[in-house]
């Protein structure tokens, strides 16, 4: 998996060119944090997200599917008691329906061939009126894939979606859900950040 190769050196290339990006959309994220809010995180990576948030809530099990990036949360973490961190595929996740608060997927939609199957995993997991927080990279409107975007296809990265900001929005609405309001954070690698109110469909 490319992600095992790369978990060791992800921080010094991929966090540090974004960082004014990736800074903005980790204080999004914690200011949507509640003390009494049980957390899922679904696409940890080196744990960004994780080491934030953490100390905001009651209870957070951050997940990926990279053992490897896994090691790299478990290490900026420590061994704080309200965390759980274990392997997880964030289309067939394994936890109960209406088990979390509040649920979290950072920086994966753009990487997945089914984007839609992972969004209602999020629903199923989430409780009614829990809140969902998916932010991505996308590019500008308009705008052609950035060198760096064609740089992580050829190195091996599997970018699978090139969104524009108004693509991504048409992503959830086509998907169902009609509760969500937008952030735009610009930056080298522009991400866009969706927080779903979530309303249980009939058909998750």
């Amino acid at each position: 998996m490319i992600w095992d190769r790369v978990a060791g050196i992800y921080d010094l290339t991929s966090g540090r060119r974004n960082r004014e990006v990736n800074d903005k959309m980790v204080h999004f994220i914690a200011s949507k944090v509640k003390a009494e809010d049980v957390v899922l995180e679904c696409a940890c990576g080196t744990g960004l997200i994780t080491q934030v948030i953490q100390p905001l809530c009651r209870q957070l099990i951050a997940t990926d599917l990279s053992v490897n990036m896994l090691a790299q949360t478990r290490k900026k973490c420590g061994k704080a008691s309200n965390l759980t961190v274990e392997l997880a595929d964030i289309t067939h996740l394994q936890y109960p329906s209406n088990s979390f608060d509040l649920v979290i997927a950072g920086n994966i939609i753009h990487l997945l061939n089914n984007p839609k199957k992972a969004l209602d995993e999020l629903s199923r997991v989430c409780r009614d009126s829990g809140r969902i927080i998916v932010p991505t990279y996308v590019q500008k409107d308009g705008e052609k894939p950035s060198l760096w975007i064609k740089l992580l296809r050829f190195f091996g990265i599997p970018i699978k979606n090139s969104f524009s900001f108004m693509e991504y929005q048409q992503l959830f609405k086509d998907a169902g859900y009609s509760d969500v309001t937008y952030t735009f954070v610009e930056g080298k690698l522009s991400c866009a950040i969706a927080e779903i109110n979530n309303r249980k469909r009939s058909d998750l």
